[in-house]
């Protein structure tokens, strides 16, 4: 549904970001269905690299049903895994990002975005990093994580172009 809802945007807008909620929901799937690539915030815990893997293991059985059933197919142009809010103080989090790393493989981005004040506050006001007037906060941790969301920036907007050649490759026989 979302997918045919978002046709008349597609027309007027390069990337199109769907952020939804960390739970398998109708909007959640729909999104996910509807993406030609995705991004998955994963904080190095326990608990949530354990939900992870249940989150996938219950998309690959909806997305069997949904799609695979149906005779159609559906693929990603990336899949992404973002290390986020990220506490280098944090000694477990360190042995739970080598299992991210180990279960996701080449999926994981080589950037993290680290447990910040700033990142904190900013979507406790549901804004970014982009959103915060840097003289308001400390200098060095405005800049630590104005970075790491830049980086993020610039490896999504290269897998993007990437893909987009890719297209054009295949729409003109190459």
């Amino acid at each position: 549904m979302l997918n045919n809802g978002i046709d008349a945007a597609r027309t007027k807008y390069d990337v199109i970001i769907l952020d939804t909620s960390p739970a398998l929901s109708y909007l959640t799937i729909n999104a996910l269905l509807a993406s030609d690539g995705l991004i998955m915030p994963l904080p190095p815990s326990t608990l949530d690299f354990t939900s992870s893997g249940q989150f996938w293991n219950l998309f690959n059985d909806l997305t069997a049903n949904l799609v695979t059933n149906r005779g159609k197919t559906k693929s990603f142009d990336f899949v992404d895994v973002l290390l986020a809010r990220v506490d280098a103080n944090d000694a477990s989090s360190s042995v739970v990002r080598e299992w991210i790393t180990a279960a996701y493989a080449g999926m994981v981005l080589p950037v993290e975005i680290p447990k910040t004040a700033l990142t904190a506050s900013a979507s406790a006001e549901f804004g970014t990093v982009y959103d915060t007037d840097p003289a308001s906060i400390n200098a060095r941790t405005y800049r630590r994580a104005y970075d790491a969301y830049e980086r993020v920036v610039e490896l999504v907007e290269e897998q993007i172009n990437t893909a987009w050649k890719r297209q054009l490759g295949e729409q003109h026989g190459a």
